[in-house]
């Protein structure tokens, strides 16, 4: 196909090589991408251009490409962002990382200077935030001189990066705007050299714990004793969530989320170290030890201070719950939360390392002592809480009470309920309760209180869909056989996921889009059949000599105008058929 080898240029975009090695040889840009591209990958689009610099292995056949070119498979990659998130991607989905997310620009930024050297599109000027040239030291132009409108980079293409393609005006006029501020031209020219070797192949990766692990150890000026204070303050500084960044670092999150360049390239130009650094960036023991088990209990030992508690003043009954750091909407932080699995109280501390009880049981312990008949209202404005929440205290001490008798089937039923994974909500509704008092003081019992404490927490396995689009294969073809309504909805309950889940996955969304047509087209031919079936009834059965269209067609009680538009061959046929029985009743 290709009769003209040409090279890539310095720092060139793989889309902007594949644009002007099509034009070389006389060739449409997306006809060239359609020879070489994978299998699986649809026809080539305009819209999906950006695809081959973010992506290039999932939407480019490398290894054909590279015999076309006699470019390595190492070259073509060095064009595009695959690099990049190969040091920083946690998984095999790399088409779905989310760490380039709002860094890649759809609208073209250049510099005339270089596009009236050399007609390409560099690499660095898609990426956002860059906005200077290093080699002309001059801003980027974002929009046409002459009409004064941006490009869309998948637009620009068409012309060949030399024209406006909205008025043809030529993209090279040099109206060059110098940069006066030295701070702007320092943090650009480091930005410059750090995408230079995030887009430059590495065998060495890095996971987003890794990642964190560096990040905090370089935010803690690499000091090998590890400095709570210092790295709190800083992330306060720059408005990042140190929190986030720890549990990133501890790999202690439910779900593993990699940290975003833009936060990776914000703290290393601040610390003055380029990102490529991190990859060899070697981390005492000391610190790393500190960082993963250190405990932010306060220096005194926790303890449960309710006084009707066995472990009263004790700490050997407290464990610790899953939340390790809350931010409320008042601005107030709690940490650490504790739970007695003597009593059942929990305990959390605040920002200034006090503990406190996060249920309010032993203030109302306290008033419920001295005022035994206080009424709900009374007990919720001098604790300032709600009364639902005063409801909650008065059948926790119900449930301490020794007279109390209880059932001991619905207690197993509970402590059943809640190992089989039932939550709260659902059990609250069981038909047994009387009232809410009822359903509250079984829920504060200890076993029960135990039991929710010790149960493992676990998240909902992801679906399979390897496996799952089978089963919607299956699930499809029986609802096309027995006319049943193909619907999301439909399918959702049938595979036992949610209608998101389907919606999220474009394999399973588009082959349910695909049997809806099926559906579709199969009911019209369905439909269309037992018209026929009438209008040959009614043929057949007419004895007057001539017959009107509209006769007909209240007979088969339809709308010829709506016929026109759902069944043209069947308006066809009426007219064909009119006309012939007519003429024959003539003759």
């Amino acid at each position: 196909m290709l009769t003209v080898w040409i090279k890539p240029y310095k720092g060139e975009a793989l889309s902007s090589f594949i644009m002007r090695l099509a034009m070389s040889n006389g060739v449409d840009m997306l006809t060239l991408w359609n020879h070489i591209k994978t299998t699986h990958f649809g026809m080539a689009q305009k819209s999906d251009i950006h695809l081959i610099d973010f992506t290039p292995h999932t939407v480019i056949n490398l290894g054909l490409f590279s015999k076309l070119t006699e470019l390595t498979i190492e070259e073509l990659l060095n064009m595009t962002f695959y690099n990049t998130l190969y040091k920083f991607n946690h998984n095999d989905k790399m088409y779905a990382s989310r760490i380039l997310r709002g860094m890649i620009r759809e609208k073209l930024h250049y510099c005339p200077e270089c596009l009236t050297e050399k007609r390409y599109l560099r690499l660095i000027w898609k990426i956002e935030g860059v906005k200077i040239c290093s080699k002309h030291l001059c801003y980027l132009c974002t929009h046409c001189k002459s009409c004064n409108k941006e490009f869309s980079l998948s637009g620009i293409y068409s012309t060949g990066i030399k024209f406006c393609p909205e008025c043809s005006h030529e993209l090279s006029d040099k109206i060059k705007m110098g940069i006066a501020d030295k701070q702007v031209l320092k943090q650009q020219n480091w930005l410059h050299l750090s995408w230079e070797g995030l887009v430059q192949r590495s065998k060495l990766t890095l996971t987003p714990s890794e990642v964190a692990q560096r990040l905090l150890f370089i935010i803690n000026e690499k000091s090998p004793e590890y400095n709570y204070s210092l790295l709190v303050e800083y992330c306060k500084k720059i408005d990042i969530n140190y929190q986030s960044l720890l549990q990133c670092a501890r790999n202690s999150q439910k779900q593993i989320r990699a940290i975003h360049i833009a936060q990776l390239l914000e703290i290393c130009y601040l610390k003055d170290t380029l990102p490529i650094e991190l990859l060899n960036l070697t981390i005492p023991e000391s610190f790393l030890k500190q960082l993963l088990y250190t405990s932010n209990l306060n220096d005194n030992e926790p303890l449960c201070i309710a006084p009707w508690c066995k472990s009263y003043l004790k700490g050997n009954s407290l464990v610790r719950m899953g939340t390790h750091y809350k931010k409320l909407k008042s601005g107030r932080v709690l940490k650490n939360q504790l739970i007695c699995t003597e009593c059942g109280c929990q305990y959390v501390w605040n920002e200034n390392g006090e503990q406190l009880e996060k249920d309010h049981f032993i203030n109302g312990f306290k008033l419920l002592t001295n005022n035994p008949d206080i009424s709900y209202n009374e007990l919720a404005r001098r604790l300032v809480i709600s009364t639902s929440k005063c409801q909650k205290i008065v059948a926790y001490f119900n449930a301490r009470k020794s007279n109390i008798e209880w059932d001991k089937e619905l207690l197993t039923k509970i402590k059943i309920g809640i190992k089989g994974n039932v939550g709260v909500e659902e059990i609250k509704h069981w038909t047994c309760w009387s009232n809410r008092m009822h359903f509250l003081t079984y829920y504060y019992h200890i076993d029960v209180i135990r039991e929710r404490i010790f149960k493992k927490r676990t998240m909902q396995p992801k679906v399979s869909w390897d496996k799952k689009i089978n089963e919607l294969e299956s699930i499809c073809n029986e609802m096309l056989q027995k006319d049943k309504d193909i619907t999301i909805s439909s399918i959702s309950v049938a595979l036992v996921v949610s209608e998101k889940t389907i919606q999220k996955y474009q394999q399973a969304h588009s082959r349910i889009m695909e049997y809806k047509l099926l559906q579709k087209e199969q009911r019209k031919k369905k439909w269309a059949d037992e018209l026929y079936i009438k209008i040959n009834e009614f043929v057949e059965n007419f004895t007057v000599e001539c017959f009107l269209s509209k006769e007909l067609f209240n007979y088969i009680g339809v709308r010829q105008s709506y016929l026109i538009k759902a069944a043209p061959e069947v308006n066809d046929y009426i007219i064909n058929i009119r006309r012939a029985y007519n003429c024959k009743s003539r003759n």
